[in-house]
């Protein structure tokens, strides 16, 4: 018999959901393309949504998680904090530890 083992691992503070797959998608996304705009289009989500995303993330730690510079003749762009890096990494560190033990 053949089967495979699925799972959903998702982080949640005082019962309320703080991050999941989707999420920790974006976060990564926004911090290796700098900009919230393209992070949204390449996790497939509406700007509206990524920005409601890491607004909710934000109230329920009361931690800022991005840092966004406007645009210019330099351009804007978006960058992690250290507490959304943190975030987004202890995500991935237990993501990866839990697929580890399944394979």
């Amino acid at each position: 018999m053949r089967y495979q083992v699925r799972y959903k691992l998702w982080f949640e503070k005082d019962g309320k959901f703080l991050l999941g797959e989707g999420s920790a998608s974006l976060l990564d996304a926004i911090d290796k393309l700098g900009s919230i705009s393209q992070a949204s289009k390449k996790v497939r989500i509406s700007y509206k949504k990524a920005w409601k995303i890491i607004k909710d993330i934000e109230m329920l730690t009361g931690e800022t998680l991005i840092i966004s510079k406007k645009g210019g003749t330099h351009g804007g762009g978006t960058t992690l904090t250290d507490v959304g890096k943190a975030l987004l990494s202890e995500y991935m560190r237990i993501n990866k530890k839990i697929k580890n033990c399944l394979d």
